[in-house]
């Protein structure tokens, strides 16, 4: 009996321990970490379950790359790793584990993006950027002169992302990019002299530095509709065929937009754009429609516009110029209103506007100058907060004003020049001015009363030039009472 209980005893131990041996096996058939290398490179790969993925630029030659392993404490591979020469096909790789669990991987090589420039000079030069989705460098399609010509961009079809310029020279001789529709991200965009007609990116969203599009005859329309922020400037001259811009998407430009000699376009649409740091300058645009700015608060430089046709504004929320806002030559132009706008920190300049009627900037308080030249039309300033102007107030060829009513406001200021306003009668609007320093006032055929100067206002005046006027007092004339004809 005692016999057969150790013998038992015996058997169960023995059995325990097989059971602990084959527990303690290792199980682990992962691979650790895998890459591949030549002489001055070295890429590790991505290992997602069953898949080991490597991206290597397109530069670099696989066939002289050379496999680095690390594989699980008693495991075993096959074949071996130094087998693996030809990485231009589907390789696989076994790992078995101490267990003898088997794990089978499959070695994908993905050459899709490079570090250097692409130049196309020609079609064939295409031919290795097929699957291309990353340059860490520039794009350039063309040459601005040669005899070869590019038209059939398909093999960029997958691209995603240009880290400096895409650029595009007159000999791609396509009327469109539609083959660049991938395109999320560029460093900047420079197009010049080439027969496109129509530049549109539809998935664009990002310009880290500039958009120069310049001088291209038949360009029709250009449209980046997802694109949200550019880093430096927005460009766009001499396209004499242009209609539309639009960038509807777009929140913010680091610096500035200048559009100018487009003389057909009609439509310039930016509604989502919140701030501009530099200038926005936008200069002979005859047949210019519309101006859709309906969410800009912030300007940085200025707003320029000169010789615009007739323009509807969508400026409803500008609130703040850091530098000056230039209106110039804008013949049709009936309505300028900027209900929001509180803070303009150098100039307003408005100028040979034929038909405009009303000019409405009721918030504004300081300007270093005002200069109001050559009105036909207009009727109606509103500039009722106006307090301070430091420098100079220069109005001239006001021709519908015989009062100066509007600019009661006005306490503080440097010169006053008048200058052929021939329906002005009296300068009553200037009766509550506390200080001037030089006043100007020239060919204004029926000025004959200028007792609107208050006497404490004329006791530091530098400069005083009243000529050819109906009446021509001089300074001791003002400052005795003897202020009308």
């Amino acid at each position: 009996m005692r016999k057969n209980i150790i013998n038992i005893l015996l058997a169960a131990i023995i059995l325990l321990s097989g059971c602990i041996n084959e527990e303690l096996l290792n199980t682990d058939n992962n691979i650790v970490q895998f890459s591949l290398k030549n002489t001055s490179e070295e890429f590790f790969a991505k290992i997602n379950k069953d898949t080991i993925s490597f991206t290597i630029p397109i530069e670099t030659d696989i066939t002289q790359l050379t496999a680095s392993i690390k594989i699980p404490y008693k495991s075993e591979i096959s074949p071996e790793i130094n087998e693996l020469t030809n990485w231009s096909k589907l390789n696989e790789l076994t790992i078995t584990s101490e267990n003898g669990d088997i794990q089978i991987y499959k070695i994908k090589i993905l050459q899709n993006f490079t570090n250097e420039d692409i130049n196309i000079t020609c079609q064939k030069d295409l031919d290795k950027y097929k699957n291309i989705e990353t340059v860490n460098g520039s794009v350039t399609i063309g040459k601005s002169i040669g005899l070869d010509s590019i038209s059939d961009l398909s093999n960029l079809n997958a691209l995603k992302k240009v880290k400096y310029n895409l650029i595009i020279n007159s000999t791609y001789k396509e009327t469109q990019l539609k083959e660049l529709c991938n395109i999320e991200e560029l460093g900047g965009i420079i197009i010049n002299e080439c027969l496109i007609d129509t530049i549109n990116l539809p998935k664009l969203k990002l310009v880290k530095t500039d958009i120069n599009i310049n001088n291209i005859t038949n360009l029709k329309n250009i449209s980046f509709k997802q694109l949200s922020y550019i880093g430096g400037n927005f460009k766009s001259s001499n396209c004499y065929k242009i209609r539309d811009i639009l960038l509807p998407g777009l929140t913010k430009i680091n610096k500035g937009i200048h559009i100018s000699n487009n003389y057909e376009l009609k439509i310039i649409d930016l509604k989502k754009l919140k701030a501009v740091n530099d200038e926005i300058h936008f200069e002979n645009l005859e047949l210019l429609g519309t101006i859709k700015l309906p969410s800009l608060t912030n300007i940085g430089k200025g707003l320029y516009l000169s010789r615009l046709g007739f323009v509807e504004f969508e400026l409803q929320n500008l609130e703040s110029i850091i530098g000056s806002l230039t209106i110039k030559a804008c013949r049709d132009i009936e309505e300028i209103d900027f209900p929001n706008l509180n803070s303009i920190g150098n100039n307003l300049v408005i100028e040979y506007c034929s038909e405009l009627r009303t000019l409405n900037l009721p918030l504004i308080e300081d300007l270093n100058n005002l200069s109001l030249d050559t009105f036909d039309e207009l009727k109606k300033l509103n500039i009722s907060k106006l307090n301070t102007i430091k420098n100079k107030l220069y109005i001239r060829q006001l021709y519908r004003f015989s009062d100066l009513e509007a600019f009661t406001s006005i306490h503080s200021i440097g010169l006053i020049e008048l200058n052929n306003n021939n329906r002005l009668t009296n300068i009553d609007g200037f009766r509550n001015i506390k200080n001037i320093n030089s006043i100007k006032f020239n060919y204004n055929r029926n000025l004959s009363n200028f007792c609107g100067f208050q006497p404490e206002a004329l006791t530091n005046i530098e400069e005083y030039i009243i000529e050819d006027n109906k009446y021509n007092p001089n300074l001791e004339d003002l400052q005795t009472g003897h202020c009308s004809e």
